[in-house]
């Protein structure tokens, strides 16, 4: 009987450090299981805060792409606008050119035009008063009397 109790006893031994294996074994998987569901969350985390950076990542390149192309256009536009500029330039170009000329000959013939009213004053100034003798006006100085006959 003392063999049958000791036989009962390590029995119990055994089964509780069976027990007691199972008891870490257990806790070592709950421990996995809950650092894998931190892990799968983390990830969940990750793998959202990476979807929104690529949807913002993507509307940065796409209001990007619509201000490149709308500047594009404005510099198309700008370079249209000045090759009208340059074209009318160069058509007109010479009116200012033959402007240039008409106000040095304008400064010339009004130079030409003082020197020649000046020229005419001295003239005026060393001649004898003229007499006037139209048909319709008295002579200024007295004409000698006409015979009569």
């Amino acid at each position: 009987s003392d063999m049958s109790i000791r036989s009962e006893v390590e029995e119990c031994m055994n089964i509780m450090l069976m027990d007691v294996e199972t008891a870490f074994y257990l806790r070592q998987e709950l421990e996995l299981q809950a650092t894998k569901h931190a892990m799968e969350t983390a990830t969940k985390h990750h793998q959202a805060t990476i979807l929104e950076a690529n949807a913002e990542r993507e509307a940065r390149e796409s209001e990007h792409s619509g201000l490149a192309d709308q500047m594009v256009q404005e510099v198309m536009s700008l370079s249209r606008e000045l090759e009208e500029l340059l074209q009318w330039k160069r058509d007109h170009e010479h009116k200012v050119e033959e402007y240039g000329g008409l106000v040095a000959k304008l400064a010339q013939t009004e130079e030409d035009l003082q020197i020649a009213k000046e020229q005419a004053k001295h003239v005026a100034e060393s001649k004898p008063e003229k007499v006037d003798y139209s048909k319709d006006s008295k002579p200024k100085e007295e004409a000698p009397p006409a015979a009569e006959g």
